[in-house]
């Protein structure tokens, strides 16, 4: 879908409807009225203080909601949007109250064009998850606010923001969202300005004082020997000593019921993976190193994590 025809779905069908990414299952499509489109847009609106007339900027794809959400905050709010197709390294020019980047595109831009930030109010980082440890120590160094959201296709976005300008570890909810933890840590989200009820994520997390940290994904854990083992928090310990790009999986083992495995594009060498076992020790080290031409992401970034 282009711009115009998103506009026209909205108003021809009083709402629209949404594309999961498929990041942890098969992709669904979801609803939503133009009414909960409208309070969505107005919540953003509200919290990143951004009025009619504002010029905001977005290279977010628009096949799934963080892209959409943008043309449909800009034409039921009156922003003044600048969009771009996708890219690693979009173009940035003018001067903006709000733009909004997948982890990928901010990094690409943080590390090739950092000026450009002095042109932009507040950044809202969305699409997957990001933990460089080189640019979360950069941020707060930059003249504009970093937001990081939270958020899916069945909340309509984000209901949820990290400051990272702030060097905020958790998720402050936005107004009307309430969150709980079950005995397993899942989390669960209530939207009551959406008339969303209780409904059960695929992230782990730890709650204090209504506000969350992401510990990581149901659906990515791996039980080895009997230790549940959290790959997003092993990948965030090692990544500093790879030079490619690389993920935690794991593959069956007959003593352990899941081994941990590396896969990345590049091979690792034997310092490396010396130095991976010196920070991780024995029962999070990967168990084997997998080669691999090409990492499977969605649209939006994230990786397509299989179990081998």
């Amino acid at each position: 879908m282009n711009i115009a025809e998103i506009c026209i779905a909205l108003e021809s069908q009083n709402g629209m409807n949404f594309q999961t990414s498929g990041s942890t299952g098969q992709p669904k499509t979801i609803f939503f009225t133009k009414e909960q489109i409208a309070t969505s847009a107005q919540r953003t609106a509200n919290f990143f203080n951004i009025n009619s007339g504002d010029a905001v900027f977005s290279s977010l794809p628009l096949n799934y909601v963080a892209g959409k959400m943008m043309v449909l905050r800009a034409y039921l709010l009156n922003w003044k949007l600048e969009f771009q197709e996708p890219s690693t390294l979009p173009k940035i020019e003018q001067n903006y109250k709000f733009a909004v980047f997948t982890p990928h595109q901010f990094i690409h831009i943080l590390e090739r064009t950092p000026e450009v930030f002095s042109r932009i109010e507040t950044v809202l980082l969305g699409g997957g998850p990001f933990s460089d440890p080189d640019a979360l120590r950069f941020i707060h160094k930059l003249p504009c606010q970093v937001y990081l959201g939270y958020g899916m296709t069945e909340t309509l976005t984000h209901i949820a923001v990290r400051n990272l300008s702030e060097d905020e570890l958790a998720y402050t909810p936005l107004e009307g969202v309430e969150v709980r933890s079950n005995e397993n840590d899942i989390l669960s989200i209530k939207d009551n300005l959406l008339q969303l009820d209780w409904f059960e994520t695929d992230d782990l997390v730890q709650i204090s004082k209504n506000r969350f940290s992401i510990t990581g994904r149901v659906s990515s854990v791996i039980n080895s020997g009997g230790v549940k083992l959290f790959p997003e928090s092993i990948e965030a310990r090692i990544k500093h000593l790879l030079n490619s790009e690389f993920y935690i999986s794991s593959e069956s083992d007959a003593k352990l019921g899941e081994r941990v495995i590396l896969i990345s594009t590049s091979e690792v060498n034997d310092l490396q993976r010396r130095q991976i076992q010196k920070v991780l020790g024995k029962i999070e080290s990967p168990k084997a190193y997998i080669v691999t031409q090409q990492i499977e992401k969605t649209l939006s970034g994230k990786v397509v994590r299989k179990k081998m």
